[in-house]
C-alpha cells in the first residue's frame, strides 16, 4: 500500500498547506494465524468496529461504545433493516425532489405562488419535468445526509455497499427519475436482508433496466418495414459477471445470450416495471447446464434470479467483496470460503454472513486494523461526521466531484474502487489536504466545526497532541504525535494553532485509513 509520509510538515499557519512531493511504501505485516477476539473489548476494539460498521465515529463515541458494549451496539445495528427508509427528516427537508415519486418528477405540477417552489428547482412550467441538474443535486444531498446523521449506520454502510455493486448511474437518460425509488424501495430495505430478494428487486426495477438497456431488449418481430426488435445482452452480461456468479464461474457467450433471452420482455413503462409477454423469447434456454423449458414467461426470469442468488460462486464472489469492504483489500481466503459456506446454509441472509463476519478471529486480528484506506466518500462522511456536521452543504457535496466520488454517478457497471491502489493516488490525498483546511478553517459554506467542542480548552501544543491522538485518531503512532507536536509548537498563535491541529487531523495517515 503506498501511503504519503511526512506529508505534515509544512506552513499550516494561516497559509495554504504544501503537499508532500514523495510517498512511502506503508506494508502490511506477514499473516499471522488468526486470533481469539478479545474480551472484554477495549477502546481499541470500539474504534475498529466503529471504522468499519459505521462511517466512522464521533467525538466520544468510541468510549461510550465500551461502555454500553459493541457487540450489543453489533446486534442493534443488523436490526435496523425493519426502520422506515425515508426516517432521517432533515434529508426530506432540504433535499425535496430527492423523495418525489417519479411520475411526479417527470409530470410535475407546480404550484402558482412560485415561492412554494423546492430552492433547488428552476421549473417554472407546470406539467414539465424537473431539470435533472437539481434533482441530481437533491439525491446526492440526500443520500449523503443520511450517511452523516443516521444513528443506523450499518445499514447505511450496506447501502453504499449494494448501491456500489449494483452501481447505476444518474447521468444516463431517465435514471435520475427512478434513482430515489430504486435506493429507497430496493437497495435500503433489503440491504440487510436476503440476497435473493434484494436481487429481484434490482432485476425488476426501472433504474437497471434503463440503465443497462434491458427496456429494448425483444424477441425480433414482424414490423411495418421488416423485422423490428432484438435481444440486448448488456444486463445478462452484468447480471452473470458483476452482480452474481462472476468471471470465474466460467461461463459461456452462449449462457450471456440465453440469459438475454430469459430476460427478454423485461421493460418499463411509466417509469415502473412492465413484463410484455410479446416480446419475451418463449423458446427453451440453457444456462451454466440449468434448462429452462420452451414456454417459460416472467417467471422464468425469477427461477433464474433465485438460482443465480444462492449459487456457490455467487456466494464466493459476493463474500469476497464483502470480506474486502470490512477486512482486507485482498481477503484471507480462508475467511472468505467459511462466509460462502454460511451464505450457502442460510441462502444469502445477509445479516448471518455480516455476524459472522464480525465474530471472525480474522476481522479481530491485529494485522487487519488500520490497514484500509478510506474512499473518497468514507473519508468525507467520517470527516463530517467527527466535526459534528448536522447539515450537509452543497460545497460538500461538490467536494466529493473533486475527490472523484460524486454519489449515483459512476458512469461505468463495475462502481467505485474499493482498494487502495485507487484512493491512495497523491492527487486524491492532495485533495483531502486542501479540504481538511478548509474544513477546520471555516472557510467550506456550511461547515462550521465547533473547536471547544472537539479540541476542549487546550492550547499547549503536547496536549493537544494528546487530545487528538485519543479521540480524533483513535491513537495515533508515536511518531504521528512527535509531528503534531512539533507542528503546533511552531505556531505562535493559539487560535491558529487549535484551528490549525483540527486541520492537521483529517489530513493525518491515521485519518485516511480505517
Amino acid at each position: 500500500m503506498w501511503w504519503c509520509a511526512g506529508v505534515l510538515l509544512s506552513s499550516c499557519g494561516g497559509s495554504t498547506p504544501a503537499v508532500a512531493s514523495s510517498a512511502a511504501v506503508r506494508s502490511l505485516p506477514p499473516q499471522a494465524a488468526p486470533q481469539e477476539p478479545p474480551a472484554p473489548r477495549t477502546l481499541a476494539d470500539a474504534w475498529h468496529v466503529l471504522q468499519r460498521f459505521s462511517f466512522g465515529p464521533r467525538v466520544g463515541e468510541a468510549r461510550a461504545l465500551v461502555e454500553s458494549g459493541i457487540d450489543a451496539w453489533f446486534e442493534g445495528q443488523l436490526a435496523s433493516a425493519a426502520i422506515d427508509a425515508h426516517a432521517n427528516a432533515k434529508a426530506i427537508a432540504d433535499y425535496p425532489l430527492a423523495f418525489m415519486e417519479p411520475l411526479e418528477l417527470r409530470h410535475a405540477v407546480w404550484p402558482e405562488d412560485q415561492e412554494q417552489l423546492p430552492t433547488n428547482n428552476e421549473l417554472e412550467v407546470p406539467n414539465a419535468p424537473v431539470k435533472r441538474g437539481p434533482l441530481i443535486h437533491d439525491l446526492q444531498g440526500a443520500l449523503l445526509t443520511q450517511q452523516v446523521l443516521s444513528e443506523h449506520q450499518l445499514l447505511e454502510v450496506m447501502t453504499d455497499f449494494w448501491l456500489n455493486h449494483f452501481n447505476v448511474s444518474v447521468q444516463k437518460k431517465q435514471v435520475a427519475y427512478v434513482a430515489d425509488d430504486y435506493i429507497n424501495r430496493v437497495i435500503r430495505p433489503h440491504a440487510l436482508g436476503h440476497f435473493e430478494e434484494l436481487l429481484i428487486g434490482v432485476a425488476t426495477h426501472p433504474a437497471m433496466l434503463i440503465y443497462l438497456d434491458n427496456e429494448k431488449s425483444s424477441v425480433k418481430r414482424p414490423g411495418p418495414k421488416g423485422e423490428r426488435g432484438g435481444i440486448n445482452e448488456n444486463f445478462a452480461r452484468e447480471l452473470l459477471e458483476l452482480h452474481t456468479v462472476s468471471v470465474d464461474a466460467g461461463y459461456s457467450q452462449q449462457d450471456v445470450i440465453e440469459v438475454a433471452r430469459i430476460l427478454s420482455g423485461w421493460g418499463v413503462e411509466e417509469l415502473g416495471f412492465a413484463y410484455r409477454d410479446a416480446q419475451h423469447d418463449h423458446g427453451d434456454k440453457s444456462v451454466m447446464g440449468r434448462q429452462f423449458a420452451t414456454g417459460g414467461g416472467y417467471e422464468e426470469g425469477v427461477e433464474l434470479l433465485r438460482w443465480l442468488a444462492v449459487h456457490p460462486q455467487t456466494a464466493r464472489f459476493v463474500c469476497r467483496k464483502l470480506a474486502q469492504r470490512f477486512v482486507d483489500d485482498n481477503p484471507p481466503p480462508a475467511l472468505v470460503e467459511r462466509l460462502a459456506t454460511t451464505w450457502m446454509q442460510s441462502r444469502g441472509d445477509i445479516p448471518s454472513v455480516l455476524r459472522d463476519l464480525y465474530h471472525s478471529p480474522e476481522f479481530w486480528d491485529s494485522q487487519y486494523r488500520g490497514n484500509k484506506v478510506k474512499t473518497a466518500l468514507e473519508w468525507m462522511v467520517s470527516a463530517l461526521r467527527m466535526l459534528g456536521v448536522r447539515q450537509v452543504s452543497d460545497p460538500a457535496i461538490r467536494a466529493l466531484g473533486r475527490l472523484e466520488q460524486p454519489p449515483l454517478a459512476q458512469p461505468v457497471p463495475t462502481g467505485y474502487p474499493e482498494t487502495a491502489d485507487y484512493w491512495a493516488q497523491s492527487s486524491q490525498l492532495a485533495t483531502r489536504w486542501l479540504l481538511s483546511f478548509r474544513f477546520a478553517s471555516g472557510r467550506m459554506p456550511g461547515i462550521s466545526p465547533d473547536i471547544r467542542d472537539l479540541l476542549g480548552d487546550e492550547v499547549d501544543p503536547d496536549e493537544l497532541a494528546q487530545r487528538l491522538s485519543e479521540e480524533l485518531l483513535g491513537t495515533a503512532s508515536e511518531y504521528t504525535q512527535q509531528v503534531l507536536r512539533e507542528h503546533l509548537a511552531a505556531i505562535a498563535k493559539p487560535k491558529v494553532r487549535r484551528r490549525d491541529a483540527l486541520a492537521l487531523a483529517l489530513a493525518m495517515p491515521e485519518f485516511q485509513l480505517q
